[in-house]
């Protein structure tokens, strides 16, 4: 995990942010910080991305952005985690008063996939980048936890 910013508080929700490709998974943690869920998935583009995520930060009050950082399996970024870096820095450039964390993300999408696998194609890939989202959220939040 990667602190871009100050912690963000321990209440109020946040919102993880998957970039994929094509389009970016968002996914809202509860206002107390212990379980989140896929939200929606939006286009990359950041003109679009940028309004979405005002109207989500506006709407839900969100307190800190938690952005999937897709790493290689032996931890070194490539080009992909480059790419969500400077996604972060953009959406810290853009709310410099709410905390952005960089979140290892590694085996997200596999995962999203493995519980996505039931649904038919197009769910699937509509659902994909938004369950992404929210396993990589839910990484974080398990990671703040007391032991």
């Amino acid at each position: 995990m990667t602190q871009l910013s100050p912690e963000p508080p321990r209440e109020g929700p946040l919102l993880g942010v998957d970039p994929g490709e094509k389009r970016v998974g968002l996914a809202l943690s509860d206002p107390r910080q212990v379980v989140s869920r896929p939200l929606e998935t939006v286009s990359r583009r950041w003109d679009s991305l940028r309004a979405r995520l005002d109207a989500v930060i506006v709407e839900h009050g969100v307190v800190g952005i938690v952005v999937g950082l897709p790493l290689r399996e032996d931890g070194t970024r490539g080009k992909q985690a480059q790419r969500s870096e400077t996604l972060a820095f953009l959406i810290e450039k853009e709310w410099p008063e709410i905390p952005v964390t960089l979140c290892d993300e590694r085996w997200s999408s596999d995962e999203a996939d493995a519980r996505l696998a039931a649904a038919n194609q197009t769910e699937r890939a509509a659902g994909r980048d938004a369950a992404a989202a929210a396993i990589v959220l839910q990484s974080h939040l398990d990671s703040r936890m007391p032991s």
